[in-house]
């Protein structure tokens, strides 16, 4: 059993160059997978597709080659490696189909020998006695992403899909890929001792005022342009201007542009919760007397649990 990310491997850089494909598609986020099946870029955010192409789109170069581990590329590399044992994959593309899981599930539980290859779908929820080996693929993206509850979310997924081997009556084993083994926080966990990580979590949450130290919202702008965002964001920040509250931004969103929609954000945080829901809700009822141009619209998300 395999958890990564979904369908094809990342975007294909030019290499030399190091450069991501592009230009961004005309109505999603920049970076286009191109699965290799159907050869064809896709972007998993807005689902618009184009043609793969053999030169890099920016600069012409014929060094353009996808890298990464994908669930389709993983599925080829096994079946390759151990033709005699069937090898299943289950992610978004192939439970598409009405009844699709279940026949997945049924062949699974057959008790027959194969090797599941999924994505987090496969970490929750799911009993099968007869896994005994669970691998996770490329397991470092919690440990350095922009999200401040990122680690706290690899590890509830790494303890989760652990629990899928050894459920039955043989024993389960769990290997973990990482670039970074000698990160403390996978240590710890590889060890076995939670609490501990838990409260090194919590040091370092403590010692940058993140939840649960001070009370955190986020106001969420997205418009025909970047520019309109920003605006009403902007707009938004001058009447954050109290004591006891700090802003953040605004700033694009960690996807920018998705479905031809240009995403920003404002965060606010307060060691106050009441007194920023005060605010909270007088903005709420300032900004719902206002009529915004065409196309912009706004949201507010109190507790986050992303922040990207």
């Amino acid at each position: 059993q395999v958890g990564l990310g979904r369908g094809p491997p990342p975007p294909p850089p030019t290499q030399g160059l190091g450069g991501r494909v592009g230009p961004p598609p005309p109505r999603g986020a920049p970076r286009r997978p191109p699965p290799r099946r159907d050869n064809a870029m896709r972007c998993h955010h807005c689902d618009y597709q184009t043609a793969a192409t053999p030169h890099c789109p920016q600069c012409g170069s014929e060094a353009f080659k996808p890298v990464g581990q994908g669930t389709e590329r993983t599925e080829d590399t096994l079946a390759t490696r151990f033709p005699d044992t069937p090898v299943i994959r289950v992610d978004r593309d192939s439970t598409q189909r009405k009844g699709a899981i279940q026949t997945i599930l049924d062949k699974v539980n057959s008790g027959s020998p194969c090797i599941l290859v999924g994505t987090q779908m496969l970490a929750k929820g799911h009993d099968f006695p007869g896994v005994t080996l669970v691998v996770v693929v490329n397991a470092d993206g919690g440990l350095f992403s922009v999200d401040f509850r990122a680690p706290e979310q690899m590890v509830q997924t790494l303890l989760q899909v652990s629990g899928r081997a050894g459920r039955g009556e043989n024993a389960g084993q769990v290997l973990v890929q990482t670039c970074h083994s000698d990160h403390p926080l996978l240590r710890t966990l590889c060890e076995g001792r939670y609490l501990p990580m838990a409260d090194q979590l919590l040091s370092e949450r403590e010692a940058g005022q993140f939840p649960p130290y001070r009370a955190m919202a986020i106001f969420r702008a997205e418009a025909d342009t970047m520019e309109q965002s920003l605006t009403l964001l902007d707009q938004i920040r001058t009447m954050t201007r109290v004591a006891g509250i700090e802003t953040w931004g605004p700033l694009p969103a960690l996807i920018a542009r998705r479905a031809d929609r240009h995403r920003a954000q404002l965060i606010l945080v307060s060691h106050n919760r009441k007194h920023l829901n005060h605010l909270l809700t007088q903005i709420c009822l300032q900004l719902d007397q206002q009529k915004q141009p065409t196309g912009v619209k706004w949201m507010i998300d109190v507790d986050p649990q992303e922040t990207g």
